[in-house]
């Protein structure tokens, strides 16, 4: 069990509360300022956009721990994420992070209530365990967010997060999506062939203009291999520009969090590809 819970936390996927409170369906909410409406137990939801709109609803699934002594105090795992009306290939993206969060990557995301229960069942354990991870709650959670919506693009938010052990710990990863062509936004898709050097430099510039190092520091108190700055993969795409996320441990210790670094559109404007979903921002 104690292995499997470490395992789980590398994999991309909510920012739960941990010991929270029984959450019903209803009391799920929903994480975007876009929201227009919400709609009975499944939620399901329309965002405000300039044109088409993606409606979506949300599959919410919870297993509590069975016979725990202390009631405000117990295991639990969750897990809530969006399914698209009209929009195959994003829910199969997102189900493909569901089914690895689960474990079960060869799984169908239609049987995603067995293989939750199997997958809560795992995490829990025996409970007759004298294991030192249940002498405090243990909480599991993957949540699958919209968080931005237009005619154009959409951003969605896989955030996990786990309790027990020595402390908390939470990753979150963005996927970008072109709504129009139903497929997700790579940088290739919207910078010029060859944009990784100067990009690089460019970003590493502004990582040190924010962590307050002079050009020739060394980068010898991160996590960067061999000492050399690196972008990473998790990036969202903004109004004002690319904004990367580093988790907990992947360039700091746990102790300094996680480290946003945003790379506005006028600093790499010569790198920018025309016509792409980046347009509606550049106006």
């Amino acid at each position: 069990m104690h292995n499997l819970k470490i395992n789980l936390m590398m994999l991309a996927t909510t920012i739960l509360a941990g010991c929270a409170p029984n959450k019903t369906k209803q009391d799920k909410t929903l994480a975007s300022a876009q929201i227009k409406n919400v709609v009975s137990a499944n939620k399901t939801a329309a965002i405000v956009v300039k044109k088409d709109t993606l409606a979506f609803t949300y599959k919410y699934l919870r297993a509590d721990e069975k016979n725990c002594p202390n009631k405000n105090d117990c295991s639990y795992v969750e897990l809530s994420y969006p399914v698209f009306k009209s929009a195959s290939r994003l829910n199969k993206t997102i189900a493909k992070s569901v089914l690895s969060f689960l474990n079960d990557e060869n799984g169908s995301i239609r049987n995603v209530d067995k293989i939750f229960k199997g997958f809560s069942d795992d995490f829990f354990g025996d409970p007759d365990s004298t294991d030192s991870q249940r002498m405090a709650a243990s909480t599991l959670g993957l949540q699958i967010d919209t968080m931005v919506q237009d005619s154009s693009l959409a951003i969605i938010q896989l955030a996990d997060e786990m309790s027990g052990g020595a402390h908390p710990n939470e990753n979150v990863n963005y996927i970008n999506w072109n709504t129009k062509a139903d497929l997700q936004i790579r940088l290739d898709d919207i910078l010029k062939s060859g944009y990784k050097t100067r990009l690089t430099e460019i970003a590493e510039t502004i990582f040190r203009k924010d962590e307050h190092l002079g050009k020739s520091d060394a980068l010898d108190g991160y996590f960067f291999k061999d000492g050399i700055f690196t972008l990473n993969d998790n990036f969202q795409i903004t109004p004002s520009g690319l904004s990367y996320y580093y988790n907990n441990y992947e360039i700091k210790p746990y102790s300094e969090g996680p480290t946003v670094l945003l790379i506005p559109y006028t600093k790499i404007k010569s790198l920018l590809k025309p016509n792409t979903v980046l347009a509606q921002y550049l106006k």
